[in-house]
């Protein structure tokens, strides 16, 4: 996000991220959900928001991880 944003030279500031962690009750104890809230800054518009989510899903990092845990993403406007 970080990327984009400053190539198209749009502001986070005040962007913040929270990540809750749910682990397995079954098996082997590991990681089982990532619930990330995205709490975005009032100056990003709906299609800023609608880029910017885009470039997460893209995410080389979410896409390595995804295949063993659940990764909620939750946006709120702040």
């Amino acid at each position: 996000m970080g990327i984009k944003a400053e190539k198209e030279g749009w502001s986070l500031d005040g962007l913040k991220l929270e990540v809750d962690k749910q682990m397995s009750k079954i098996g082997p104890r590991k990681i089982d959900t990532l619930i990330i809230h995205i709490f975005t800054p009032l100056n990003l518009t709906v299609d800023q928001l609608n880029v910017l989510n885009k470039e997460i899903k893209d995410c080389p990092v979410l896409r390595n991880i995804e295949s063993s845990t659940n990764i909620n993403l939750l946006w709120t406007k702040q």
